[in-house]
């Protein structure tokens, strides 16, 4: 076997993995916009240089047939390559989005990294899961609106990771609160 068809299998074989993690990473851990706002990009970049170019780029360098200690090369890159590619895949995972979080008018994504820098308690999402919706339930009346937000200053919290208050993203709510807004803005205006 020539060393260009041990790198064309070997590429070939990282190419289906990839195309199995790349899946994984756009349709699961990074839907939507998130792929290009919430660094799926630099996940995937991460991906391709190890699954794609280290592992076959090593085989392409060592290879040669009839070479005394061959399988041993060969079985030392690939666990390099599987070593790498689990770390670089973990480190994708750990910084996924796990929830959107829309509050005060703004809609915040946050990594579970994002909730233990703060303290707070991440929302639980299974291995292959899309990230969560939620908006925050803030309390109508202003003088209850100003204790909790009082509440999670003291906390050091930002009130996107009361998660406490956490109920689930409905659109239609927020019509309505924009409406208030509207109406809150007509009677300034007045």
């Amino acid at each position: 076997m020539s060393r260009y068809r041990a790198f064309a299998i070997h590429f070939a074989i990282s190419f289906a993995i990839f195309v199995m993690l790349a899946w994984v990473l756009l349709y699961i851990w990074y839907p939507e916009f998130l792929f290009a706002t919430d660094g799926g990009w630099e996940g995937m970049r991460i991906i391709i240089a190890v699954d794609l170019v280290l592992g076959p780029l090593l085989t392409l360098i060592v290879f040669k047939s009839g070479k005394p200690g061959l399988k041993f090369d060969l079985t030392a890159i690939g666990t390099l390559q599987l070593v790498c590619l689990v770390a670089g895949t973990l480190v994708v995972y750990t910084q996924r989005p796990v929830a959107i979080v829309y509050v005060d008018g703004i809609f915040f994504s946050m990594s579970k990294q994002d909730y233990v820098d703060v303290g707070a308690e991440a929302p639980e999402l299974g291995l292959l899961s899309k990230p969560k919706w939620f908006m925050v339930d803030i309390p109508a009346d202003p003088h209850e609106q100003s204790e909790l937000r009082q509440a999670m200053f003291k906390m050091g919290r930002p009130l996107r990771a009361a998660t406490e208050r956490y109920v689930a993203f409905d659109p239609s709510a927020l019509k309505e609160q924009d409406a208030t807004r509207l109406d809150i803005l007509e009677d300034l205006d007045r």
